[in-house]
């Protein structure tokens, strides 16, 4: 179920102040468009890939595709691989970082919504974590909290804030390629290398699955705070 951010805004501005409405705004506006530059960096980085391997295809038709990228290797041509991996490790470090940032556009929309910045002192940071331990302390939408909870806690999003940390400062996409094929399909298959972040090991992870089945995972518990925020903002019939 996705979350309806325009009833969610519909519900608010009954509630809430113009000024209070005019600073929510934006960061509400801003999680769709995170959202959406996450999707365009997923399909770019798909594409490149496919793109690739199609080149590879074309450059020799009539070999199975291990044997033709087994000759690529180490020749002029091999550039093509190398540029693709960049460029898709690119869109991935992209995606990652729009992804990550939606957490505290989050945390402003709550902070606002549920007026909680009465909770904070001015110059106090409200970082998501921060925020949930707050509404959770004076007991405030003990729903949204769980939602929050459950997103923070996923490995999902551990995985995916100690990859944004780590990619500002290294690459963990290695740089000479050696090729890996999706088994029994003619894909790409690019490993993000296993690395450390604060003391804790990150196992190495299929790009696919990062921008695949762990964004859609966290897509949905995301939707579920939205979902659940809205309900406690829905006036009592």
């Amino acid at each position: 179920m996705t979350w309806d951010t325009e009833e969610f805004n519909q519900l608010v501005q009954q509630q809430l102040s113009p000024h209070s409405i005019s600073l929510l705004q934006p960061p509400l506006d801003s999680i769709s468009w995170k959202f959406f530059l996450c999707r365009y960096h997923i399909a770019e980085a798909n594409r490149i890939l496919s793109e690739a391997i199609t080149q590879v295809k074309e450059r020799e038709p009539t070999k199975p595709l291990r044997v033709a990228l087994m000759q690529l290797q180490g020749t002029d041509e091999s550039w093509m691989l190398f540029t693709a991996y960049r460029l898709a490790e690119a869109h991935t470090i992209a995606f990652a970082q729009a992804l990550h940032s939606t957490a505290d556009m989050m945390a402003q929309v709550l902070c606002i919504s549920l007026r909680l910045n009465r909770l904070f002192k001015p110059q106090e940071n409200r970082y998501l974590n921060v925020v949930v331990d707050r509404m959770s302390q004076h007991g405030v939408a003990p729903s949204v909290v769980t939602a929050v909870t459950s997103f923070l806690k996923s490995n999902e999003f551990l995985y995916l804030r100690a990859y944004v940390n780590t990619t500002k400062h290294i690459s963990l996409v290695p740089a000479s390629y050696t090729y890996r094929l999706v088994p029994g399909q003619d894909q790409l298959l690019v490993m993000i290398e296993a690395f450390k972040y604060r003391n804790e090991n990150w196992p190495e992870k299929a790009l696919a699955d990062f921008i695949g089945a762990d964004f859609e995972r966290l897509s949905t518990m995301f939707d579920a705070i939205g979902i659940e925020l809205t309900a406690v903002v829905h006036p009592p019939h």
